[in-house]
């Protein structure tokens, strides 16, 4: 097999508005033996024309992305889960950020999905981070459109809820605040309340509610969330799990220990 065989085969594909392919649409489409196939692959890799991004999963590089590696994750995101058969979200900063909230763009693209954990990526300019659920929601998952299809994205309301939940992998609690203060315009309290009954650990709906009360000024959404805990038992919790400053007794509703001071900078 050729350069010349793969490189139309790729130039076929993009024509047909395709950013993905599996070894699989290879030998299907020129039926060539997988040592054959690979070794054209990686002629046309070497070039930067396409991307290996998991074994026998490859990303095409339009000409306009050449100088960064790849495509924007957002494009292949949907069809490289697929394509691992697991179920998943685009979530935490980058789903605020894709619902417009964050004045910084993340330097690499958050997914969510299941247990076991997948292995982040690194390669060639692509950098997926997993994180995984226990249990993945049923509700809060929404779908966007891309110039390749649709991802599926957490809701502002999930997303929120997530980076509590994570806080400490994202950056730490002062990051999670900054987020907040332009997500809070987007969530709504229905959706809020009913994820917070059902897909929220109930530290989560302290530290939340504590930081939309105090921190955010999001009055409405805060009481929602205290009405959660009216239903649920909860007990003392600290704001930030490894804080600097000593954990003091809680003076506040939610029960939350202010451990750390939280500074938004925006």
């Amino acid at each position: 097999m050729s350069k010349g065989d793969m490189f139309h085969f790729v130039e076929g594909l993009q024509s047909e508005g395709r950013h993905t392919f599996t070894l699989a649409d290879v030998r299907k489409a020129l039926v060539r033996s997988d040592s054959a196939a690979k070794a054209a692959l990686f002629r046309i890799a070497r070039k930067g024309l396409v991307v290996a991004l998991r074994r026998g999963f490859y990303v095409i590089v339009p000409p306009e992305y050449r100088v960064r590696g790849i495509s924007p994750s957002v494009l292949f995101v949907d069809d490289l889960m697929r394509y691992l058969g697991r179920s998943y979200y685009a979530g935490l900063l980058s789903a605020a950020a894709l619902h417009g909230a964050g004045h910084q763009q993340p330097q690499e693209f958050h997914v969510v999905s299941g247990i076991p954990s997948l292995r982040s990526i690194t390669s060639r300019g692509a950098r997926i981070r997993f994180f995984a659920r226990r249990i993945m929601p049923v509700k809060g998952i929404e779908e966007k459109k891309t110039d390749t299809g649709i991802i599926k994205l957490s809701s502002p309301e999930l997303t929120a809820i997530d980076l509590v939940v994570f806080e400490k992998r994202i950056g730490g609690i002062n990051r999670v605040a900054e987020v907040l203060v332009e997500l809070a315009d987007r969530m709504r309290p229905g959706k809020l309340g009913e994820l917070a009954a059902t897909a929220c650990p109930v530290s989560a709906v302290q530290r939340l509610g504590y930081l939309l009360e105090t921190s955010i000024g999001a009055a409405q959404l805060a009481d929602v969330l205290f009405k959660v805990l009216q239903i649920r038992p909860f007990f003392p919790v600290s704001l930030c799990s490894g804080g600097d400053a000593p954990a003091q007794s809680t003076k506040n509703r939610w029960k939350v220990r202010v451990n750390v001071s939280v500074d938004i900078d925006i």
